[in-house]
């Protein structure tokens, strides 16, 4: 989604015209990130930790939905909210979840990696693999 000068238009990528590169490392606070190709509607995360829990990530997603905005919340600050977020699936070694990030602004995504870097875990794969044929 765009703004120019309060026009806003949405730009739709499909696997034809997506940025394609080859995995990216890099650290974020006390994070090791592998970032694939993604596309915003659907961006998997694969934490190397096997989580009991998980109201940090529902703590995360009604902050991300908008769900706790007031009366003073106008029509242009739900447009950047998430739209949905997956039921993790847990693995002995790790825990996977999705993200349609919708209409939220990159803060949105590095606010998920600040919590994710808060609950522990040192190492995420984010692709979008479901959405991507390699």
């Amino acid at each position: 989604m765009s703004n120019n000068d309060g026009d806003y238009g949405i730009e739709e990528l499909y696997p034809d015209t997506f940025s394609n590169h080859q995995p990216i490392n890099f650290a974020y606070k006390n994070l090791n990130i592998e970032l694939h190709p993604i596309f915003w509607h659907g961006v998997e995360f694969i934490l190397d930790t096997k989580f009991a829990e998980f109201e940090w990530l529902k703590s995360w997603t009604i902050t991300a939905l908008k769900e706790n905005n007031d009366e003073s919340t106008n029509e242009l600050d739900l447009l950047e909210a998430i739209h949905n977020v997956s039921i993790p699936s847990i693995s002995e070694k790790s825990t996977i979840f999705a993200v349609d990030f919708g209409t939220s602004t990159s803060e949105t995504f590095f606010a998920l990696l600040d919590t994710i870097n808060e609950i522990g875990a040192k190492n995420i794969i984010i692709n979008s693999f479901d959405l991507i044929e390699e």
